[in-house]
């Protein structure tokens, strides 16, 4: 049962919002992992070819687009299921539901919109442009929403989806666990603990794991 107290209900959405952030950081990983370049037009030259992670700058914006994006679904989604009339709390196809919403909302909002806006930006810094131009693209960016939402919304798609199955299990464990410790009173704050650790895990398991194993999930 979700207790209706404003302190508590920040702490909990906070907590599932820094889940959405890890899955959503994790997710672009794995979709930039999935990413062929175009000049490889043989099936023998793409299955030669070996990605490898971003660094620097380019992994600052592009990472970060979808952590920012998740971060923000996540919480309104929270608050969304927080403000529900649900005495019994929150039943797990709700959850269920949830995840699946938090995945499609980030493929078509983080991987539609922040990263390719995050990608023009990049393409400015490097080429020296001034600020006015910067301003510029994004502007232009703005217009073509609808247009990189589909073009780039539905191929991060299949990895988000994945990333919405992470969110799950994360998001069901420290819901239970903040329930827990709001009827019982517990004095351990689990629900930290395990949002932390989940987080942690998944984040870690992107940036360590082989690159020919992760470019599967994209």
């Amino acid at each position: 049962m979700l207790i209706k107290n404003d302190f508590q209900k920040l702490i909990f959405c906070i907590k599932i919002s820094a889940l959405g952030a890890a899955v959503g950081f994790s997710f672009m990983v794995w979709y930039y992992l999935s990413i062929v370049p175009d000049h490889l037009q043989s099936a023998f030259l793409r299955s030669q070819f070996v990605p490898s992670r971003l660094e620097g700058l380019s992994a600052l914006f592009i990472y970060g687009s979808t952590t920012i994006s998740g971060f923000l679904i996540a919480y309104i989604f929270i608050r969304w299921l927080y403000e529900k009339p649900q005495g019994s709390g929150i039943s797990k196809s709700t959850w269920i539901l949830a995840s699946l919403g938090y995945a499609i909302a980030n493929a078509f909002i983080g991987g539609g919109i922040f990263m390719p806006l995050a990608d023009q930006i990049l393409q400015s810094i490097n080429a020296s442009a001034s600020l006015g131009t910067v301003v510029l693209v994004i502007a232009d960016h703005m217009f073509r929403i609808p247009l990189t939402m589909w073009l780039y919304g539905t191929q991060a798609l299949y990895s988000s989806l994945i990333s919405g199955f992470l969110f799950l299990i994360g998001g069901y464990l420290i819901y239970r666990f903040h329930e827990a410790e709001c009827t019982n009173g517990l004095r351990i704050n689990y629900s930290t603990v395990v949002t932390l650790i989940f987080s942690g895990v998944v984040i870690l398991l992107s940036l360590v794991l082989p690159v020919t194993i992760l470019r599967y999930l994209g």
